[in-house]
């Protein structure tokens, strides 16, 4: 129960349960996961794909420049103060502020309509 290179003290769940899923080898089952912040969203049977496809349009809804960076800032501050993050954040998500989609997303919202991200 850790990511390939992270620490097996990172983890979103209480260190008891976290203890007891390493000392066993006892897999968590989908609804403790979900009640433990392990996974997004429980799908019925089957469902799992119609999911994923739906999240995957609401993030291709946005800016595919935001959306690079927005991934970039959540790696690199994951773990760290709000203080260090936010210092580590600001020179990442600060030029995009002078692109295209950025004036895009302005007028966009200003003409109340659906933004066009070039992609």
């Amino acid at each position: 129960m850790r990511p390939r290179g992270g620490r097996s003290g990172e983890s979103p769940i209480s260190s008891r349960t976290h203890s007891e899923m390493l000392l066993t080898a006892t897999a968590l089952p989908a609804a403790d996961a979900a009640r433990h912040g392990l996974v997004n969203q429980l799908t019925g049977e089957g469902e799992a794909l119609d999911a994923a496809m739906t999240l995957a349009g609401r993030i291709r809804a946005h800016s595919p420049q935001a959306t690079r960076i927005t991934r970039q800032v959540v790696d690199a501050t994951r773990g760290l103060d709000d203080y260090t993050a936010f210092t580590v954040q600001d020179p990442l998500t600060e030029p995009v502020f002078a692109t295209a989609s950025a004036a895009e997303g302005t007028r966009a919202f200003r003409d109340k309509r659906s933004p066009a991200w070039s992609r």
